[in-house]
């Protein structure tokens, strides 16, 4: 609560059933910004399945071109 991080959500289907929870864990500070650096997507009803992100780093003061967020660049995208 001190930080106000986002360390659950659940996400519900249209017939109100939960469909997956996610979870985060291991608070790290990022360029001076503390996240979550793990997260866990769990799926309702399937015991021991879970997908894992972590992040290794990240910058929120990158910066990147308006025209980086257009319908128009999705194509141009490359990993």
């Amino acid at each position: 609560k001190q930080d106000y991080l986002q360390l659950q959500t659940t996400f519900y289907d249209e017939d109100l059933e939960v469909v997956n929870v996610l979870l985060g864990g291991e608070i790290k500070a990022f360029n001076g910004v503390k996240i979550p650096s793990k997260f866990y997507m769990v799926p309702a009803g399937r015991r021991g399945m879970n997908t894992k992100l972590e992040y290794l780093d990240a910058d929120f003061n990158a910066d990147i071109e308006y025209t980086f967020f257009s319908k128009e660049n999705l194509v141009n995208i490359r990993p």
